[in-house]
């Protein structure tokens, strides 16, 4: 199958990319290029990067679409390129894709602050920019060949890394400064291990699998996530005052293998190897 990838140069995407190219897919990827493309495969004759993207949608018999702005941090110190580039992109390619199988990749932080575990059929109330966006975008989407994908917070390796992510960041701090900061402490979150989250994808790729399901392993608070870390990396554990207090859970619409623990245990051990240089490079973070 032909597999068109805007946003593939991104912390899924380069995971994501391999993958596909393994099953056997060819991919036709699109980035801007923020963040560098030296980690994807460009002397693989079955993966293209940045060639027109009007011809890639056309060559292509499915999308999954990661483009986009995807820290909130980012969003906040820029609205307005995050309006650009999370909604106004999002619905001009929108209008090109027509009748192939859109694969978008949203967010479980759609449903805002959750009492209990969040569904597919529970109301959205985003109440971050990045989170907004995604609700929107997610309106836009009028048709049937569709399948919306809300992940939980993503842990684990990429070929391209972030470290300010929940997880990746306190696995960072145990194994960088011994010193794990928790704000707050009590609050859930939701969590998935980039493993699942690719394998997922295959899945709703090779099967042609439409509608709308959330993916996530564990549903923990952030004081419990940091005692995981600890026990399995070390250091010590700071709490600080809360700075976000929203509370929110997310019930998985697909089964899951790997668990944070596993992306945790991983991540150690490529510290403990020298996996990464220079981990103080703003390259690790989606900041711009």
């Amino acid at each position: 199958m032909k597999i068109l990838v805007p946003g593939c140069c991104g912390y899924i995407g380069a995971y994501l990319v391999p993958h596909l190219l393994a099953e056997g897919h060819t991919v036709i990827g699109h980035d801007v290029g923020w963040f560098g493309d030296g980690f994807l495969p460009k002397d693989n004759g079955h993966f293209t990067l940045n060639g027109d993207i009007r011809e890639g949608v056309e060559k292509s018999d499915a999308v999954i679409y990661l483009a986009g702005l995807t820290s909130n941090a980012a969003c906040e110190k820029d609205p307005k390129l995050a309006q650009d580039t999370n909604v106004a992109l999002f619905a001009d390619f929108l209008d090109k894709v027509k009748t192939k199988h859109l694969i978008f990749l949203s967010s479980a932080a759609v449903y805002g602050s959750t009492k209990e575990p969040a569904t597919t059929k529970t109301p959205l109330e985003p109440t971050t920019l990045y989170s907004q966006a995604k609700a929107l975008c997610e309106l836009m989407i009028k048709r049937e060949n569709t399948t919306i994908l809300r992940p939980a917070g993503i842990c684990g390796q990429s070929p391209r890394m972030r470290f300010d992510l929940t997880v990746n960041k306190m696995v960072k701090d145990a194994m960088t400064k011994r010193l794990i900061t928790v704000n707050g402490g009590s609050q859930i979150r939701p969590h998935l291990n980039m493993k699942d989250l690719v394998d997922c994808i295959k899945r709703i790729v090779s099967e042609r699998i439409y509608g709308t399901f959330n993916l996530a392993c564990a549903n923990q608070t952030v004081l419990d996530t940091a005692k995981l870390v600890q026990f399995i990396a070390g250091g010590d554990i700071e709490i600080k005052p809360a700075t976000d207090n929203r509370n929110y859970s997310v019930q998985s619409s697909f089964p899951t293998q790997f668990t944070v623990a596993n992306a945790v245990s991983d991540l150690t051990a490529r510290f403990k190897s020298g996996y990464w240089k220079d981990i103080s490079n703003k390259s690790y973070e989606n900041q711009l």
